[in-house]
């Protein structure tokens, strides 16, 4: 039986929040996050997003010329273009939506960053694309502007699947977390002063409690750090393996059990 004191200032709301944690293997699917830039996402609209764009950018990589690689073949129909068109405005604003979503939070904020560099990267792209739709079928149709379709729809693909990518890790670290949580006991057994013990749930733990951790129970090491200001403090939990006793003065045998402080 090893005795232990709790150390640091107790946060309620710390320890309802640890006490409260889901502990199960769930479907990581329909998991909400706030992603910087980008505010409330939910990762199965995410991974949505990318598969319907997806299918959305193959006819365009099919039917769109790639700049500066001239192949000896290239698909085309009566009204492809129309087709294209009407496809890249699809991507730019549903595909898209996440990216100029992003931008705006971070513009908002007088921090642009990367939904900024990408936001801005599709509306020139998309942008330029209509007016040279616009200049090959109806103000001149005799010459020929390039467009930028085909690398617009790369583009968003390629961001969404490797946002989506991102935003699973961070779910598995976070899933990583709540396994180790689970290795916590619901509660602990306090001792009194008398020298009896009494079960506490480890939402109500206080400073300066003495826990006991008996032979066969999950070891566990509490530690706590304080930071002044309005940042509440915060209580860190990691597993850790059993490490032999050393008995003093205070050994005593009662009922068949040892009891022993632990240093």
């Amino acid at each position: 039986m090893t005795n232990m004191t709790m150390s640091g200032h107790g946060d309620p709301s710390n320890q309802d929040a640890m006490a409260g944690m889901d502990m199960s293997d769930g479907d990581m699917g329909d998991m909400d996050m706030d992603m910087p830039g980008m505010g409330h996402m939910n990762m199965g609209a995410f991974k949505q997003k990318f598969w319907l764009s997806l299918v959305a950018a193959i006819p365009v990589f099919v039917l769109s010329p790639f700049m500066g690689l001239h192949l000896p073949f290239h698909f085309t129909f009566p009204g492809s273009d129309w087709l294209v068109l009407a496809l890249s405005t699809f991507l730019f604003f549903y595909g898209g939506q996440p990216f100029l979503s992003g931008a705006k939070g971070e513009l908002k904020d007088k921090a642009p960053a990367m939904m900024t560099l990408i936001a801005m990267g599709i509306s020139v792209a998309y942008l330029y694309s209509v007016y040279a739709f616009v200049m090959n079928h109806f103000i001149a149709p005799s010459g020929h502007t390039m467009d930028f379709f085909w690398e617009l729809a790369s583009l968003i693909v390629i961001m969404l699947l490797g946002h989506w990518i991102e935003m699973n890790a961070v779910m598995n670290a976070g899933d990583v977390m709540s396994k180790m949580a689970a290795l916590l006991p619901g509660s602990a057994h306090v001792l009194q002063a008398d020298g009896t013990t009494q079960d506490v749930a480890l939402a109500k733990l206080q400073e300066g409690a003495s826990v006991i951790v008996l032979a066969g129970e999950k070891k566990f090491r509490l530690t706590a750090s304080s930071r002044p200001g309005p940042v509440p403090s915060t209580r860190r939990w990691s597993p850790v393996r059993p490490r032999p006793l050393k008995s003093t003065s205070a050994t005593r045998s009662s009922a068949g059990r040892s009891t022993a402080t632990g240093r």
